[in-house]
């Protein structure tokens, strides 16, 4: 129960990050703050809970991402599941395991949000464009993510959360 009403809260923080100016670092590099709280479900829950947590998190995707809503929910909770199945799996506890989850979910969600906008929308698709933002974007939000792991790792109250975790991050 800790564990979501922590993602809860979260989410509800990454919601305001995501649509306030701290949506990026400098030179217009974007933190996707909504992928890092898909990362911490896939990372603490089960594959389940981080799938459902992950549509969720992908419709809040939608509604601050320009262009249509819907596909966000079943690309973000489609990856957020299958990253959990992978942590599940090889039970990874380093910071730098958190980061590379982490880049990978963000790079894939990218790449796939774009081509089904592409589709949706009948618009020309730039893979080259598509390749660089989005690799940008997952180095960015990996980094930015361990360093809010570490500082969650430090703090009293992460440790509660954490310990409740099934896999004791």
């Amino acid at each position: 129960m800790m564990r979501h009403v922590t993602l809860l809260f979260a989410g509800y923080v990454a919601a305001v990050m995501e649509s306030s100016e701290f949506t990026g670092i400098g030179g217009g590099v974007p933190i996707c703050w909504l992928l890092m709280a898909a990362t911490a479900a896939a990372w603490s829950m089960s594959a389940t809970e981080a799938a459902l947590w992950g549509s969720l998190l992908g419709l809040l995707w939608d509604t601050v991402s320009p262009g249509t809503i819907g596909p966000g929910v079943l690309i973000v909770g489609t990856l957020t599941g299958v990253l959990a199945i992978v942590v599940q799996r090889f039970r990874p506890r380093s910071v730098v395991s958190f980061g590379v989850i982490m880049v990978v979910l963000v790079a894939a969600n990218i790449c796939l949000w774009e081509l089904s906008q592409a589709l949706i929308l009948q618009t020309p698709f730039v893979a080259e464009d598509l390749t660089t933002r989005a690799c940008t974007a997952a180095a960015a939000t990996g980094v930015v993510g361990c360093v809010v792991l570490l500082i969650c790792r430090k703090t009293a109250v992460s440790r509660i959360v954490w310990s409740s975790s099934p896999r004791g991050v």
